[in-house]
């Protein structure tokens, strides 16, 4: 025997406890002839030892036991001194794809869904539509209240009013500022 391949031999048995034992001396007297181990390679060796490691694992049995307490455990070696149940347990978990749902049940509860994204999605259009409509409202009424200013301006002379309740009238240069401001405004929110 090749050192190299005793401590292969011995890795796999380590890794895999008892039950490999057989597994690995077929993979022994396989894989370690002469002329097999002439023809791999380190890579193609690697690959092949790694994959009836994972394999080996996929096998592994979980037992179960219940102590002189009452506990119950579970494990993949057998207890000495124990009544030990077998566990056969699925070799791969089921994912939640795989739950026992019928088509039918997958198309009704993605309509709910998107039933329920289209109300929200109607929700929240119908506020920015309100939303809008006040500001529309808003914009309206600024626009109504620039134009009243803006014919008061245009028509009439401007004035201030003091405490005493007696007028003073706008010079013309001011009046000429107000009405341009007015006249922008009036730009800015009538469009």
């Amino acid at each position: 025997m090749l050192p190299h391949t005793v401590s292969v031999l011995t890795t796999i048995n380590l890794l895999t406890h008892r039950k490999t034992e057989a597994y690995a001396s077929v993979f022994f007297m396989v894989f370690f002839s002469k002329s097999t181990i002439e023809s791999f390679t380190m890579l193609h060796l690697s690959v092949v030892i790694c994959s009836l490691l994972f394999s080996f694992a996929a096998q592994a049995d979980v037992y179960k036991w219940v102590d002189a307490d009452g506990k119950t455990h579970f494990g993949d070696k057998v207890p000495e001194s124990a009544n030990v149940e077998t566990l056969n347990l699925p070799s791969t978990p089921r994912s939640s794809s795989q739950l026992d749902v019928s088509p039918q049940e997958i198309k009704q509860r993605q309509q709910k869904m998107l039933d329920v994204f289209e109300d929200s999605r109607n929700a929240k259009n119908a506020k920015l539509a309100e939303k809008l409509a006040e500001r529309k409202e808003r914009l309206r009424e600024t626009c109504n209240k620039s134009a009243s200013i803006m014919s008061t301006v245009r028509t009439g002379s401007l004035y201030t009013t003091n405490k005493d309740g007696s007028r003073n009238y706008l010079p013309e240069s001011e009046r000429e500022t107000v009405e341009k401001r007015v006249a922008q405004s009036f730009k800015q929110n009538c469009r």
